[in-house]
């Protein structure tokens, strides 16, 4: 019976791995454009996380599990392109540029230019890049949006200030800040004074006092050619800030509000009281063990170390009357944390006509 049961089997076993295998097959193809293969160019499965990537020349190979679905091809300053498959086991497709990312305009320190124009080192951020959710301040919502751009908050106290880095730092001494312009005026950065020959970190941040829905979009010059204009201050980069304008037309009320949390996460686990009494009694014990050559850590047994001890026997620091009765003790971590939140509301009132444009708000 049981070599009956057997033979069934394994037919069944190979078919269920004939026909898995059967669905899992390799598209692969040339991503072209101009002509040209372009390296690089992110390949997705649609609807899964299934990807790949091509090659210096502009081929790719990705495993499918359907019979029919679409690949979907991305890359940088070439607009998405999207290719449905069904059994062909090649597809080549060529990208067009993305011309409206090339003649997007970029605000400078001479003006504004068009981004093909643009051959400094500039990075750009518009209004709707800032999530508003992930705080009430703008030095966070930069975070992870500008490449080269390092931003750490120096104090845990919302609104506290923020040391930022434009390609890293310059100096040992001197300040590493960037140049802070708004509208094209230079503004300070509410750092403190030197002190003592050592430039010292601010206690506020002027991001902070922002309001994040007044801007239209963000600029961070990097390199001498766009930040040349600005003369030595800018020695560490420019950080350009344009607000929103008023509009032609009837006036327009914007209301928004956002409540954040902030946590504190990844406690240190730290032993309760009598926990830590009773390790300190153990360590002690080693700690005499390892002096007096008791095995491992010599040849003597413990009866032997301890009937001619080098520095006397060995007294336990707490007795296990003490542990019983002292409890878990006082958790210091929590009693100086706490969850933080915020509750940002931002009103604004806009409008204008022909030959005045007004935009006021509050946050």
């Amino acid at each position: 019976m049981n070599q009956l049961l057997r033979k069934c089997m394994v037919p069944l076993i190979l078919l269920f791995v004939t026909q898995a295998s059967a669905q899992e097959r390799i598209i692969t193809g040339t991503v072209t454009a101009d002509g040209k293969a372009v390296p690089g160019v992110s390949v997705l499965v649609k609807g899964t996380a299934t990807g790949s990537n091509t090659n210096v020349d502009g081929i790719y190979k990705i495993k499918v599990s359907a019979t029919k679905g679409a690949l979907i091809f991305s890359s940088v300053g070439y607009a998405s392109q999207q290719a449905t498959f069904g059994n062909q086991p090649i597809i080549d497709v060529v990208l067009a540029a993305d011309n409206k990312a090339l003649e997007e305009a970029v605000v400078i320190g001479y003006g504004t230019q068009k981004r093909k124009d643009l051959t400094g080192a500039v990075s750009s951020v518009k209004a709707k890049d800032l999530v508003i959710a992930s705080g009430p301040e703008i030095g966070n919502m930069l975070k992870g949006k500008v490449a080269g751009l390092t931003i750490r908050q120096n104090s845990a106290q919302p609104g506290g200030g923020l040391d930022i880095l434009v390609r890293g730092a310059g100096s040992v001494n001197a300040s590493n800040a960037p140049l802070i312009v708004v509208d094209g005026f230079p503004i300070s950065d509410l750092q403190q004074p030197e002190t003592g020959g050592r430039y010292q970190a601010g206690t506020q941040s002027i991001l902070s006092s922002f309001n994040p829905n007044d801007i239209e979009s963000i600029e961070v010059l990097k390199d001498a050619s766009t930040t040349s204009i600005y003369g030595s201050r800018a020695a560490n980069g420019v950080i350009l800030i344009t607000t929103k304008k008023g509009k032609d037309g009837a006036p327009v009320v914007q209301y928004s509000n956002n409540f954040s949390v902030q946590k504190y996460v990844n406690k240190f686990d730290v032993l309760p009281l009598n926990e830590w009494m009773q390790l300190r009694n153990e360590a002690g014990q080693e700690q005499w063990n390892f002096d007096n050559g008791v095995f491992p850590y010599g040849t003597k047994t413990l009866a032997e170390a301890q009937a001619n001890p080098i520095n006397g026997l060995y007294h336990k620091l707490y007795t296990q009357n003490a542990i019983n009765n002292v409890g878990r003790g006082t958790d210091w971590i929590s009693l100086v944390t706490r969850d933080g939140s915020t509750r940002q509301h931002n009103l604004s009132i806009s409008g204008g006509t022909k030959l005045t444009k007004y935009l006021i708000s509050g946050n």
